[in-house]
C-alpha cells in the first residue's frame, strides 16, 4: 500500500464518541461498519435467555471489530 492509498483510506474515516454504557451494536443487528478503538475500551456481552449479560470480550485501543 502506498502513501496515496493510505490517504484515501484515511479520508473515509470518521470519529464517533460513545458514552459509557452506550451500545455500539447489538446482537443480531446487521452491521456494515468496521470500528477501531482509538481511546478507551469496548466490552462485548452476550445475553442468554432471561439472564443478565455476560462479558465475552474486551476491546482496547488499536483493536477493531465489526464488518
Amino acid at each position: 500500500t502506498d502513501s496515496y492509498e493510505l490517504l484515501q483510506i484515511a479520508d473515509t474515516l470518521s470519529t464517533i464518541v460513545y458514552s459509557p454504557n452506550e451500545y455500539i451494536i447489538r446482537e443480531r443487528e446487521l452491521g456494515d461498519v468496521f470500528y477501531t478503538i482509538a481511546e478507551g475500551k469496548a466490552i462485548a456481552t452476550k445475553t442468554m435467555s432471561q439472564n443478565a449479560p455476560t462479558e465475552e470480550k474486551q476491546y482496547h485501543s488499536s483493536e477493531d471489530f465489526g464488518k
